[in-house]
């Protein structure tokens, strides 16, 4: 199981907990998703460096 997966399963565990006002089911969904939002962004980062290291084609490329 991957990290996203982990974290997924703690939302899902705690949701129903959560929804009847369980502030420690609350806090730890809270604390999965601020983690499943920094990996997303450190992901986002990691493409964006390939986009911009990836050369563009040639524009010299002739279309008829």
């Amino acid at each position: 199981m991957n990290e996203k997966q982990r974290l997924q399963r703690i939302i899902d565990e705690n949701i129903e907990l959560a929804e009847e006002g369980h502030i420690p089911s609350q806090q730890a969904i809270i604390n999965a998703q601020a983690d499943l939002d920094r990996i997303a962004q450190s992901e986002t980062e990691a493409l964006d460096f390939l986009i911009s290291c990836t050369p563009l084609p040639d524009s010299n490329i002739l279309v008829i």
